[in-house]
Order: C-alpha cells, then sequence, then structure tokens
C-alpha cells in the first residue's frame, strides 16, 4: 500500500470508514477518514442459530455457511444425542476455532460485524433461552 491510497476500514460493529493513506512507521498506520456509513454486506435483521455440537469437524462448516448467510450469532450446546462429548477444556478450545473461523467468514464476506460464537450445556438450556427471548 501507499501513501494516498484509498482503503475501508472496518469497525466490527457494522461501521465502514473510507480512508486514505496519510503514513507509515513501524508500528503504526495513518489515515484520514473521508466517509462513514454502515456496511452494506451486514444483515438488517438478528439471527441466532442453536447448534447442537456434531462430530468430527463438521461444526467448522456449519459456522462459516452460517456467518456467510448473515447469522449475527452462534451458540453451540451439547444434547443427549449429541455423539461427541466435550470436557469443559476441550469446548474452550473448540469455541475459540469456531471464533476464529466466523471471524475469517466475515471477512471473506465482506461483513461490518464478526458474529460471537458461544456455547450453552444443554439443549434445555437452548430452549429456555430461546423462550425468553420472544
Amino acid at each position: 500500500m501507499t501513501v494516498g491510497q484509498r482503503i475501508v476500514v472496518c469497525d466490527k460493529t457494522g461501521n465502514e470508514y473510507r480512508c486514505v493513506l496519510g503514513g507509515f512507521t513501524a508500528e503504526s498506520v495513518s489515515a484520514v477518514i473521508e466517509d462513514v456509513s454502515r456496511n452494506a454486506s451486514e444483515p438488517s435483521y438478528y439471527a441466532t442459530v442453536y447448534q447442537a455440537c456434531p462430530k468430527s469437524d463438521k461444526m467448522d462448516s456449519i459456522v462459516q455457511k452460517a456467518v456467510e448467510l448473515g447469522v449475527s450469532e452462534i451458540v453451540a450446546f451439547m444434547s443427549s444425542r449429541c455423539v461427541v462429548r466435550y470436557d469443559e477444556k476441550d469446548f474452550e478450545k473448540k469455541l475459540a476455532r469456531w471464533q476464529k473461523i466466523a471471524a475469517e467468514a466475515a471477512k471473506q464476506s465482506g461483513r461490518g460485524r464478526i458474529p460471537a460464537v458461544r456455547r450453552l450445556g444443554s439443549l434445555k438450556e437452548a430452549v429456555l433461552e430461546i423462550n425468553e427471548r420472544g
């Protein structure tokens, strides 16, 4: 990139900043904001996917495709029918991996926010949360 080049910067909350690069140092980049707008790729709705944990690496694809389709949040949970069983440590590692996949899918799709990936302990908790949201 060069000084004077135009770029678009996202703030992860759905805003886009059209900027002109001003200068570079070893530790920083400066730019002048010319325009601020809402990200056109970000959907106007808020959708949450509740997903029981599948076996193998299928959740990786589910997270990626859900983010590409415009989902705002993905909630993983365990149910009695889940083949895979994660302990606390494994689940935390998986969540970190899925959050990374969500970030990459959001970048690839030109989204203005990175959807959250979180977990609940059971199907019962998921149903209670859905009912509370109305």
